[in-house]
């Protein structure tokens, strides 16, 4: 079963057609109006043409939509219809809300403004409009098409009207190369043949790069060696030299350290461990970044469960995983396990997710600079 087709580039089609040309059995899922990867040279044209590349292909159509309004749902609809791409699947989606007892309309605000400055600044007073008015600062989302554009004015905005905000995931200890690194370790632990997490062991030290991961990768092939051999046994003399072979001593060694821990072991049991291998291989401040993300977690959570949660694509997939780790401690999940912040994600970050309240930002100069944006509420 392969989901979001419409967002794999050529390649990966073409993968997926060597799998059903050995006679595996595909269920391809996929709307060609959410293709939003193209900077990845995702195609919509792959679901688009995938009936007439395979004429004996079933089609299903899925027209209710169970996550918006209809108001929502129609202002999307009309903009997709009004500014089809070419060769738009046609389709006709119906909000099950409509039905509802009592029915749930939605509402769609479109506001246009003078300025950046103007637009940063309206909505930052209508989230803290919502945030009195009784609304969990999570349950409303503020999507940004450009963050060069628009963050830095909507950061400023935020904070002068002291509203609780997250920026973009990007800016996030996870995505940092700390929490990059600090995952590779934790994936070790728990698959010791997991190859990506020793690529991130190896190349996410500071000073080594594509080039030096590139570099030894090369060797190992044409020396006829074994990847995972050249982080755990004796190198052979000859083989690496210079930065290559530092990069791989450090590897090797950080492997090392982490060669006993087990994924059950706890956070409490690893946490100075984790924190000591941040320091000597980054910085101190970035080991306390560590301990400041760790410190709200449940202590004995496993690393198994930690990796999982690390793995989360969204609040909702992490708040599955704490509520396993809270019922298999026996213990009650605290009310307040995710910061009650606005959070700021962008268009490809936010895709499947649900809020409460939803404000677009667009960005487009003109003659006459104008700013426009979408405040919808759901």
């Amino acid at each position: 079963m392969l989901n979001e087709y419409q967002d794999l580039n050529p390649i990966d089609q073409q993968f997926v057609d060597e799998l059903i040309a050995r006679g595996v059995v595909t269920l391809v899922a996929g709307d060609d109006d959410q293709s939003i990867y193209s900077f990845r040279y995702g195609s919509p044209a792959g679901i688009q043409n995938f009936t007439q590349r395979y004429p004996a292909a079933a089609p299903h159509t899925l027209t209710d939509c169970f996550r918006s309004a209809h108001s929502i749902a129609d202002a999307a609809n009309a903009l997709m219809a009004g500014y089809s791409g070419q060769n738009r699947i046609p389709k006709a989606l119906h909000s099950l809300y409509a039905g509802a007892a009592p029915a749930v309309a939605g509402l769609v605000h479109r506001w246009r403004f003078p300025s950046a400055t103007s637009e940063s600044d309206s909505i930052a007073a209508s989230c803290q409009a919502l945030i009195n008015a009784g609304i969990n600062p999570r349950d409303i989302l503020i999507l940004l098409s450009n963050q060069r554009e628009l963050l830095p004015d909507l950061r400023n905005s935020l904070t002068v009207a002291n509203v609780p905000f997250e920026p973009p995931r990007a800016e996030t200890f996870i995505d940092s190369n700390t929490g990059r690194f600090v995952l590779g370790m934790i994936r070790l632990v728990c698959d010791l043949h997991d190859h990506v997490a020793h690529r991130l062991i190896l190349g996410l030290r500071p000073g080594v790069g594509i080039g030096t991961c590139d570099a030894i990768a090369t060797a190992v092939i044409s020396n006829g060696l074994s990847y995972w051999d050249a982080f755990y046994t004796a190198l052979p003399g000859g083989v690496f030299a210079g930065r290559n072979l530092t990069a791989l001593n450090h590897a090797g060694q950080v492997c090392t350290q982490i060669g006993a821990w087990q994924r059950a072991d706890t956070l409490q049991m690893r946490s100075a461990d984790i924190t000591a291998l941040l320091t000597a291989t980054f910085s101190a401040a970035e080991a306390q970044n560590w301990q400041n993300f760790a410190t709200p977690l449940p202590v004995d959570m496993t690393l198994e469960e930690f990796r999982n949660w690390l793995w989360a694509d969204s609040d909702e997939q992490q708040m599955t995983v704490l509520q396993a780790v809270f019922t298999r401690l026996n213990q009650q999940m605290p009310v307040a396990v995710l910061p009650p912040r606005v959070r700021i994600m962008s268009m490809h970050g936010a895709k499947g997710l649900s809020s409460a309240l939803c404000s677009f930002r667009d960005w487009k100069s003109t003659s006459s600079p104008a700013h426009g944006g979408s405040h919808i509420q759901a």
